[in-house]
């Protein structure tokens, strides 16, 4: 309302209003699972509201999906494993396989981002989602040079990212100094 009239806060009322109703969705998702031995339910929730967000807000030329990072054949020392949020070139990158219709394969080259999505932001949390991304060091190992036809690392503007949707008060004061710390996306030299 007022806001919208300040230079520079277009758009934050939509935004703040859209970043509620990913809390609603996660509390109600959490609302289920109390009282079940693994609540799993939340972070599933969690991870898909999130990525229908960046899905609608990101321009058409970026894909969000869940899934794989596939690197060339003959890349034997990485293992393929699920991330939660990838973010790809949509226009140009094929699609290897899919799983359940929203699980993509995304090849190596096409990625430009990849982001671990948490429930609770606690120190095990933090550090399991620090490690998740960590999978993906030998990618960002090295670079490409621009005329390799079959490219094995990620590209240079390759980013990640954890976003976690609660944070409790009572949370050990070290993670959310770790979190500020670790905001920015991951250097590997």
């Amino acid at each position: 309302m007022e806001t919208e009239r300040i230079p520079g806060n277009v758009g934050w009322l939509h935004f703040l209003t859209q970043r509620q109703r990913m809390l609603d969705q996660y509390d109600e998702a959490t609302a289920l699972t109390r009282g079940k031995s693994t609540p799993v339910y939340k972070g599933i929730v969690a991870e898909q509201v999130f990525r229908d967000w960046l899905k609608g807000f990101l321009p058409f030329k970026y894909g969000v999906t869940s899934g794989y990072i596939v690197p060339p054949a003959k890349e034997d020392a990485f293992k393929i494993t699920h991330f939660d949020v990838i973010i790809y070139d949509r226009l140009n990158a094929p699609v290897l396989w899919s799983e359940a219709g929203d699980v993509l394969a995304i090849p190596v080259e096409f990625v430009a981002c990849v982001i671990e999505v948490k429930a609770r932001l606690t120190s095990q949390s933090f550090k399991d989602a620090f490690k998740k991304l960590n999978e993906l060091a030998p990618l960002v190992a090295n670079t490409d040079r621009d005329e390799e036809r079959y490219k094995q690392f990620l590209p240079r503007k390759f980013k990640t990212y954890c976003v976690f949707f609660e944070c409790l008060r009572k949370a050990n004061i070290l993670s959310y100094w770790l979190a500020l710390a670790y905001s920015s996306p991951m250097y590997c030299p």
